[in-house]
């Protein structure tokens, strides 16, 4: 009896152990997987190559489960801590705008095409409580545009690229 009482004891432990661990899976028709010294590379049918990098106790995967990303522009007045951040850029279909930087007032946001058409126009009252802007550029097509920021003290302009 005692022995049978040890044997649940390890088996339970087992379990309980081995039920905590957590692994990303993917259900798919098809796939593969390599490994080499540097890393290993895994992939399935239709999603673009994913590779997993391991140094110490960071682990960085790069894949379509991986939170959007994206570049962040800055434009800073010389001399100044006038800062504007516009993100994620390359865009694919909102670009964000964070006006925190700029002294409370109206601002012009104009976005021009590569030849320097003008595509559209809008205006954001910046103060203490309201610094965010979306611009919706879902309908653009893939391209080079570039982002003006301007009021009567402030003028800046910064490229942006739209993706499809």
């Amino acid at each position: 009896m005692k022995r049978a009482f040890i044997a649940l004891g390890c088996f339970t432990t087992i379990g309980l152990a081995r039920g905590q661990t957590v692994t990303p899976t993917v259900y798919a028709s098809d796939g593969g997987n390599s490994a080499q010294a540097g890393g290993m590379i895994q992939w399935t049918i239709g999603e673009p190559i994913s590779e997993t990098y391991f140094q110490l106790a960071n682990v960085t995967t790069m894949g379509f489960q991986q939170p959007e990303l994206g570049i962040t522009s800055m434009i800073q007045e010389q001399g100044s801590d006038v800062n504007v951040l516009v993100y994620p850029n390359p865009v694919f279909s909102e670009l964000r705008l964070d006006l925190a930087g700029l002294p409370n007032g109206k601002y012009n946001l104009e976005l021009h095409d590569a030849i320097g058409k003008l595509i559209r126009v809008s205006q954001k009252e910046v103060d203490t409580y309201d610094t965010k802007h979306v611009l919706n550029v879902q309908e653009l097509a893939a391209g080079e545009y570039f982002l003006s920021v301007r009021s009567n003290s402030f003028n800046k302009t910064i490229k942006i690229v739209k993706t499809n």
